[in-house]
């Protein structure tokens, strides 16, 4: 089974033929763990390079670039190069990181990309940052908190009502019996999301009673892997409900520093996430303002903002991403980056995107 994973991950002609359920049928019943640090680490120029670790570039400063497995973080270093900061590259997930920090107290920057592939990646990770930050007062960016939110759409569930902020009705169940009550007295479809995933991984839109209670069952009962995801990422012991909005529009405001990036999600099949079709858009002031008042409460400066539309015009915060990236899109009038002084927005054209946005993070950070 290993090998024909392996086979089918390295052949794209061998996968265009599989139909996509039976790609699903292997990957859930294979350990995708060596498949995927393999399959991640192709196509990156700088592996196997005296800048893979280390870069000494024209600045006074040297920022740390946390290393990812899945290799995200090569987004920060190929920015570090284009703008002549040097860097050093840190495995947070090694033994020896503490010693890391300690033998290199000149850095005081860490840039991380946090993943979601395995909830031990992002226990490790959200422990550590919390370290660095606390216990070693080093400047981590994206901060800590939203990082800890990132893709646990539990905590992000509290953090939404402790902050008064609207979203689609949520509830999450711990308690197997209180999970069928509430089946039997809400109104479908209702959307069912997993903790851990990203994309529309993990999303399922429930359409009758008989399929959700199943659902329930599964999950107190047995166990729940997201699709794309390890099959030993189980979710067991609660699940997650949410209301269904009808025909909405999904837009995406990225926030970094005090600058606004703008995009509109189109909708594919039942979803917009993890559609792959976005497009660079211009918001309407309201639309602005709220995913404004969303990262001024948490003081982020690095956070994806998804905003359901209604067609009558309410507006709804779907989830918030502290990173985000942006697949390679036309530069046109209404790419750049807007900005909110004097009581107005003001809109700059141009293109910030670069390197998955981690340049214009790093330039934010470092005051470039």
């Amino acid at each position: 089974m290993k090998n024909l994973i392996t086979k089918l991950g390295n052949n794209s002609g061998l996968k265009k033929l599989l139909p996509i359920g039976f790609r699903d049928f292997l990957r859930n019943r294979s350990n995708l763990y060596e498949y995927n640090l393999k399959n991640w680490k192709t196509d990156i120029p700088l592996i196997g390079t005296d800048k893979e670790f280390e870069f000494k570039g024209k600045s006074s400063v040297t920022v740390g670039i946390i290393y990812d497995f899945s290799q995200r973080h090569v987004n920060y270093m190929n920015a570090c190069i284009n703008l002549g900061v040097s860097y050093k590259v840190i495995d947070i997930f090694s033994n020896n990181w503490i010693q890391f920090v300690e033998n290199n107290p000149e850095i005081e920057h860490y840039f991380t990309w946090p993943s979601t592939y395995s909830n031990v990646w992002k226990t490790v990770l959200d422990e550590r940052l919390m370290y660095l930050e606390k216990h070693f007062n080093k400047n981590v960016f994206p901060e800590n908190l939203s990082t800890w939110i990132y893709e646990s759409k539990r905590r992000l569930k509290d953090w939404f009502y402790l902050n008064n902020i609207k979203i689609p009705e949520t509830y999450v169940f711990y308690h197997r019996d209180e999970a069928m009550d509430f089946l039997n007295k809400t109104k479908f479809p209702v959307v069912f999301k997993s903790d851990l995933g990203a994309g529309g991984t993990g999303v399922q839109i429930l359409k009758t009673k008989s399929e959700a209670k199943k659902l329930v069952n599964q999950l107190f009962y047995k166990t729940f892997i997201p699709k794309r995801l390890d099959p030993r990422e189980t979710q067991w012991g609660f699940i997650m409900f949410q209301e269904y909005l009808k025909d909405v529009e999904e837009w995406r405001i990225s926030r970094i520093g005090d600058g606004f990036f703008v995009r509109l999600k189109e909708k594919v099949g039942e979803f917009h996430s993890g559609s792959g079709k976005i497009n660079w858009e211009k918001a309407r002031p309201e639309i602005l303002n709220m995913a404004k008042k969303v990262t001024d409460i948490g003081n982020f400066k690095s956070m994806g903002v998804d905003i359901f539309e209604t067609p009558n015009g309410e507006l709804y915060i779907n989830e918030i991403h502290t990173v985000f990236g942006v697949k390679k899109l036309e530069t046109d009038e209404n790419s750049g980056k807007w900005t909110f002084e004097n009581d107005k927005w003001s809109f700059e054209q141009g293109e910030f995107s670069e390197y998955q946005f981690a340049k214009e993070r790093i330039t934010y950070v470092l005051g470039l």
